[in-house]
């Protein structure tokens, strides 16, 4: 139902436009429909932007986790999770080449990963 009714959304969007609010926890349902996003965590807002600006606003990098390390030393880092001797860092910013090597691969962060990284952040301090 819940496709039906973005189907709907989206069509009666069209022929009148207007400014139409979504809250929900299935980021990755509503991210190709939606153009501002406002992430708000215990009635703080923590960050309100475009969507086209938070797609880019981060990324994360994997690999041994010795070079993940290096690669995270001074960047604004979301969180790190280990599996092994591997790691996966989600980070704010642009990926660094001077930084990138082929024992390194990076990928942009989702609007759904930016999310939950953002809020359990929040929960940590």
């Amino acid at each position: 139902h819940r496709e039906l009714f973005y189907k709907l959304l989206l069509e009666d969007y069209v022929e009148k436009q207007r400014t139409v609010v979504v809250a929900t926890h299935l980021i990755e349902e509503v991210a190709n429909l939606v153009e501002q996003v406002t992430i708000i965590d215990r009635g703080r807002v923590l960050l309100a932007s475009s969507a086209e600006e938070l797609r880019s606003s981060g990324h994360r990098v994997s690999g041994r986790a010795a070079d993940v390390e290096a690669y995270c030393a001074g960047r604004d880092v979301l969180a790190v999770e280990e599996l092994g001797g591997l790691e996966v860092a989600y980070l704010l910013g642009a990926p660094d080449g001077t930084r990138l090597h082929e024992r390194l691969e990076t990928a942009p962060l989702s609007l759904q990963k930016l999310f939950v990284k953002l809020t359990e952040k929040e929960d940590a301090r």
